[in-house]
């Protein structure tokens, strides 16, 4: 039976054609908002990325970060390694509840002890299942943000498709580095929309903030028997105190 969830977005990040749309759901509870678990809409039960398309027929663009949706969802489709997997009523409508304010974001944030393992950027398929609270998405605060590096090269990326542009980033996390591909749209056109070419030197970009900058994290779907970490939403509060 299908379900309606009051969802903040966290993450609509590039994933195939489409886009992996995440965030956490809002719960009401004794007069108030309180917040709930993660969600990840998929529109398979397979885990497939949410179309474009059909995010545009609801609201004539993509959802922006920290907006508050009202989505109606299927059923919990957990896949052993994603275990917040909700499916997607592909015909229902979304209802935009408004921007939550930059001054809530501390009460959305995770504080896993480790990301993921060490500092590599993938672990191995099965990872997630066998944590003590398995979880492949979560809300940071880095202690440090390295500038992104893009560069282009030949080969295969995680999702198997050829990899024409690297985009990747090192955050410290509790004292450890741990080293990402950046898959947030939103950065990617604000920070380097001109593509280096193949052949030319890495370009380093830094995030353009001057406070905290909020980042969700997640695995990707297995590929050649890993997971991979990405970076899929960055949050760039302009003003941290704005009601």
């Amino acid at each position: 039976m299908a379900v309606i969830k009051r969802i903040v977005i966290l993450a609509n990040s590039i994933k195939n054609s489409g886009r992996c749309v995440a965030g956490k759901e809002l719960v009401f509870n004794r007069g108030s908002w309180e917040v709930g678990n993660w969600v990840r809409i998929v529109a398979t039960e397979e885990g497939a990325e949410v179309p474009v398309p059909l995010m545009f027929a609801q609201f004539g663009r993509q959802p922006n970060l920290l907006e508050t949706i009202d989505i109606p969802l299927e059923s919990h489709v957990p896949l052993a390694d994603q275990p917040e997997n909700w499916l997607l009523v592909r015909n229902a409508k979304w209802t935009n509840r408004g921007t939550l304010p930059p001054n809530k974001l501390q009460r959305l944030l995770d504080y896993p002890l480790k990301l993921w393992g060490v500092q590599t950027r993938s672990v191995p398929e099965g990872f997630v299942q066998n944590m003590a609270e398995p979880a492949s998405l979560y809300f940071i605060e880095p202690e440090l943000l390295d500038p992104v590096r893009v560069w282009l090269e030949d080969g295969v990326n995680e999702e198997g498709h050829k990899n024409r542009c690297c985009r990747r980033i090192c955050l410290r996390y509790r004292r450890t580095f741990h080293e990402f591909n950046v898959t947030d749209p939103v950065l990617l056109e604000t920070c380097f929309p001109i593509m280096p070419k193949r052949g030319d030197p890495i370009l380093s970009v830094p995030i353009p903030s001057n406070g905290p900058v909020y980042v969700c994290i997640s695995l990707t779907p297995v590929f050649r028997g890993k997971h991979y970490k990405i970076a899929a939403g960055f949050v760039l509060p302009k003003d941290s105190t704005a009601e």
